[in-house]
């Protein structure tokens, strides 16, 4: 069984050897995609690897983009910086079929996405309250 670690290495050594072989034209189309099914195949086992990875390619998603262009010609509209936007919103996608099973009463692992709101929420509360 893969883990979200080789995961993510797999999906870093794609993305060089595509690099390194002068394919920037093939990963303005590619990449997005590519980063998009590694982040939900990443979700689906480990929260944590999925956090780590979707901060990675926030990081590094420019570089691979001027390296692209740099390669293919600059485009405007360039489909590569998109893809951490899409690996971002995936769990947002997917909320109400997590809802609707947390309904159901399987509540335990239904949506883990859920708690978050409520704990930025709670960890922010004590700063906001005013000091005496």
């Amino acid at each position: 069984m893969l883990t979200s670690g080789l995961l993510q290495l797999g999906f870093a050594a794609a993305i060089a050897l595509a690099l390194a072989a002068r394919l920037g034209a093939l990963l303005q189309y590619l990449f997005p995609v590519a980063a998009v099914l590694t982040a939900v195949l990443i979700e689906r086992r480990s929260l944590t690897g999925y956090l780590s990875f979707v901060i990675w390619l926030w990081m590094l998603t420019p570089f691979v983009r001027r390296v692209a262009d740099l390669q293919s010609g600059w485009h405007e509209p360039s489909l590569i910086l998109l893809a951490p936007y899409g690996a971002s919103a995936y769990p947002a996608a997917c909320l109400p079929s997590c809802t609707a099973r947390a309904r159901k009463g399987r509540r335990r692992k239904a949506c883990p996405w859920r708690w978050i709101p409520r704990r930025c929420c709670a960890s922010c509360t004590p700063t906001l309250a005013p000091t005496r």
